[in-house]
């Protein structure tokens, strides 16, 4: 019998957006923008707001992209869970779109809706917990705020995405979320045991593997077009105390694949991803960054660890607290918010391919001249290995068949001159 890719399999380990599309809204105060009060009669009666000044509108219908500008008809700032109930079901009533949004780490305007109604996410960002079941988050959390949290009492999610914190626990589980540890543990939605979600038609619903599971399912990775989280829950492992990073140098493409295959199947590092950049000279190099959890003093004998491996050159070793390690680019991100680049458009894609495709498909794209690429400044990143226990494309959903080693992930973005050369798009983040 033929095996059919889901939907969940195909989606969810597309690198973390923060949003999602539905069809509902809510809020109890009303600012009021006297073009728009026309459609919004009756509201229910809200615990938070619904905004409907130019200002509030306007300033929402923005992502990553700096590409699509839909406005809103209204954006709710939710005081509570009932709130959603009650709006989504009003927007059913009243024929309105709705998304929800969260940090806008999106890139083609899934987090927009015109004429319609935004949902910011973030007026609900409670963490309760940990406990032994694990930490319960609301939708606009940041992972950064999960992280503070439950290293307080020494324990941490499986996976948090490579390179930003500052993303909502509703976005990434919308779409995905792939991490440094996803060839352990696969991506953030493979880490979830309860939902709490608003669904289409209004009604509020939990649901798990046991429970409603085919909501369970189809809400995770769903990009928001099965209900709304509202509530999940994530299991905890032990917080690891410290780890040890550096990088391994390559220059030849196939030594560096390789060995990233290699690495990725076994399990030797805690932390693994790859990057792919190119000089001004048009030479290509290639480094997979590695990392060892520990306790001190069992310091890990890196040596051993890369003794098999074909590298041409390794960085010095950088040892640093687990929280260090979650938060090291987050300055980084903010500097790029301040900046003039994170206003201008850019274009970014997230591509799955097979192991056995990868040398064959990267090596024609590098051999291209900037120019032909259509990519005058690419900036292959996050190339992350996922082991097929946690693939998101199976070889046997797709068919039948035994399953491969390794399914590999090539994050590019491209930005040139301030606006966009390449029509390159996806529902993950902007580092």
């Amino acid at each position: 019998m033929r095996k059919l890719i889901s939907r969940r399999n195909f989606i969810r380990s597309v690198a973390a957006a923060s949003s999602a599309t539905i069809i509902g809204l809510s809020p109890r105060a009303i600012r009021p923008a006297e073009a728009q009060t026309q459609q919004f009669r009756d509201i229910p009666k809200l615990d938070g707001e619904l905004l409907l000044d130019d200002a509030s509108r306007k300033a929402i219908a923005v992502d990553a992209s700096n590409i699509f500008n839909r406005i809103p008809a209204a954006v709710l700032k939710p005081g509570s869970v009932q709130d959603i109930v009650e709006m989504v079901g009003y927007a059913n009533r009243h024929a309105l779109k709705v998304a929800i949004k969260g940090n806008g780490h999106s890139t083609y305007g899934q987090s927009q809706a015109e004429g319609g109604i935004v949902i910011d996410s973030r007026a609900l960002s409670a963490v309760h917990g940990p406990t032994a079941e694990g930490v319960d988050v609301e939708p606009g959390a940041f992972w950064g705020d999960v992280a503070t949290a439950t290293l307080a009492k020494g324990v941490s999610p499986r996976v948090y995405l490579s390179n930003c914190t500052a993303v909502t626990v509703g976005g990434t589980l919308s779409v995905g979320g792939i991490g440094n540890t996803s060839n352990h543990y696969g991506a953030q939605v493979d880490n979830v045991t309860e939902l709490d979600v608003v669904t289409g038609d209004g009604r509020f619903v939990s649901c798990s593997p046991d429970r409603e599971s085919e909501l369970f399912n189809m809400v995770l990775a769903g990009v928001g077009q099965c209900g709304i989280i509202v509530r999940a829950r994530i299991p905890l492992m032990p917080g690891p105390s410290h780890v040890t990073l550096h990088d391994l140098i390559y220059a030849d493409l196939e030594k560096y694949l390789t060995d990233h295959l290699r690495i990725a199947a076994d399990g030797r590092f805690d932390s693994q991803r790859g990057s792919m950049s190119r000089n001004k000279n048009g030479e290509w190099s290639f480094s997979i960054e590695v990392g060892k959890f520990f306790s001190p003093p069992d310091e890990p004998n890196l040596a051993s660890l890369e003794q098999d491996l074909r590298l041409d050159s390794a960085t010095a070793p950088v040892r640093m607290t687990y929280r260090e390690y979650l938060f090291r680019f987050d300055a980084r991100y903010a500097r790029f918010l301040s900046s003039a680049a994170s206003r201008a458009p850019s274009a970014h894609v997230t591509m799955w391919i097979p192991a056995s495709a990868t040398k064959e498909y990267l090596a024609n794209i590098l051999t291209l001249p900037p120019d032909l690429a259509g990519l005058p400044r690419l900036r292959i990143g996050d190339f992350l290995l996922l082991s097929t226990e946690h693939a998101p494309i199976h070889a046997s959903d797709v068919q039948g068949s035994r399953r491969g080693p390794v399914v590999c992930s090539l994050a590019a973005a491209t930005r040139a001159g301030g606006r966009s050369r390449s029509p390159l798009r996806d529902n993950g983040k902007q580092p």
